[in-house]
């Protein structure tokens, strides 16, 4: 999508003034005072402006962090394939076909695809193999893998020079590796890191705990900072239970989901890391938050005593934009940004899972524009992903296959049948040229892509 151009007529005075200054530029010989350029400023991390927020991401790649972005917006940067087609499929898990954690998933500003791999006996489980980092490359061989020991892994991150961070289990330390694979440093942070982010300027954060001397228990959390060399600063320590991901806001502003009694509390902080809001969820499960594409709301899913779920809209200063509730009997599995500040949720329609599962489309105001409901009744997948052309991208499983679904406007735009048995779940990532990564339960990462 192209911007229009605009264009504003100046005061005669100033154009004489411009014509004159250019006319002394054109004058100058090649080699004289002709003035550098002043360096570009770097584009401001939002999705108002497309083109800019593709240049600012494309530092650090095409999809970053967990969910694309320190905003968690799930939104791809670039439009998905017209005409997919199924371009490779690669096991990231051997021996084992069942674990507790989706593989974490990213990708790199050239298209190397950073994936959590597995090692273990097929007679064991997964605490007893091996995690690693494995790089691969577009056409779906492994460039290199680094060993973490026992898996699983916590948060994975890429820097804006192509570092990757990782927190290996127990989930102590932070631990950074060059593009080549070779580790870099090793820091230990504190007893428990439970995620990382980082601003669009380069600064890496992150949330850990330390355990009570007198309990054992894990205490309120902390938030530090890390620089590119591995410097360790605590920012602040009255954060209070935070033990999932929190965003990083267009500003520098950051939100936390708080665990509270009885329910969760969502913490707001400015830049300066002083906190400015907290507002109250009714119940422990609200776990789901994300930022709008136009980074001027707080998506976050709120479930009620009677088990049904909101999803609500909150400007950055806390204040309520508007909230859509959803069936007692549903499931909220999966949330994304789109374009012009629209919302995706993906809803199992009842708990058993065997009612199937709709996607539901809302503007900026919080009005439903469509629904989409599959003409099966197959189990939904986890995650959902929305690209720049507007498409959302979800996973259908049933007991024999795994489908991928586009669906646009809330028709069927095509569906493509994946190899492999169906398994409930997966996490999707965008890459180069519009490549859809899913990496599912079983271990199975597919890259699918358009054209021949």
């Amino acid at each position: 999508m192209r911007a229009e151009k605009t264009t504003v007529r100046m005061p005669d005075s100033r154009r004489a003034a411009a014509l004159l200054a250019g006319a002394c530029l054109l004058s100058l010989p090649e080699t004289g005072c002709r003035k550098k350029p002043a360096p570009a400023q770097p584009p401001p991390a939002r999705y108002a402006d497309l083109s800019a927020l593709r240049k600012a991401g494309l530092e650090r790649g095409f999809w970053p962090e967990a969910r694309g972005d320190s905003w968690g917006s799930n939104l791809a940067l670039f439009p998905g394939p017209k005409s997919p087609r199924l371009k490779w499929t690669l096991r990231v898990i051997d021996g084992i076909e069942r674990r507790s954690t989706l593989p974490k998933l990213l990708v790199g500003g050239e298209g190397t695809v950073y994936v959590e791999t597995m090692e273990v006996a097929a007679s064991t489980d997964e605490l007893h193999g091996t995690a690693f980092v494995a790089a691969v490359d577009s056409s779906g061989k492994k460039r290199w893998k680094h060993p973490f020991g026992a898996p699983p892994l916590g948060d994975m991150l890429l820097g804006l020079d192509g570092t990757v961070y990782v927190v290996p289990d127990p989930g102590t330390d932070l631990h950074a590796l060059s593009p080549q694979g070779e580790l870099l440093w090793t820091r230990r942070i504190c007893d428990k890191i439970y995620s990382l982010s980082m601003r669009p300027d380069g600064d890496l954060h992150l949330v850990g705990a330390d355990r009570s001397p007198q309990t054992g228990s894990l205490s309120a959390s902390s938030l530090y900072r890390v620089s590119k060399d591995g410097k360790v600063e605590r920012v602040q320590t009255a954060l209070g239970p935070v033990t999932s991901r929190f965003l990083i806001g267009p500003g520098g502003e950051k939100f936390f989901l708080a665990d509270g009694s009885p329910g969760r509390f969502l913490i707001a902080w400015g830049p300066d890391d002083r906190e400015t809001w907290r507002k109250q969820l009714s119940s422990p499960y609200s776990a789901l938050l994300f930022l709008a594409s136009k980074g001027d709301r707080l998506m976050a899913a709120d479930v009620q005593e009677s088990g049904a779920t909101s999803l609500l809209a909150l400007g950055l200063d806390g204040a309520k934009r508007w909230a859509r509730s959803f069936p007692a009997q549903s499931v909220l599995l999966g949330t994304c940004a789109g374009m012009d500040g629209e919302v995706y949720a993906a809803l199992m329609n009842d708990r058993t899972g065997k009612g199937g599962f709709s996607v539901k489309a809302f503007n900026a105001e919080g009005r439903e524009k469509w629904t989409y409901t599959p003409d099966e009744m197959p189990y939904p997948g986890w995650d959902l992903m929305a690209d720049a052309d507007g498409t959302v991208y979800v996973q259908a499983d049933d007991i024999n296959k795994t489908t991928l679904h586009a669906v646009r406007r809330g028709k069927l735009k095509w569906r493509l049948v994946l190899p492999g048995d169906g398994r409930i779940g997966g996490v999707f990532a965008s890459g180069k040229d519009g490549a859809i990564y899913l990496v599912t339960y079983k271990g199975l990462l597919h890259c699918v892509a358009g054209g021949r």
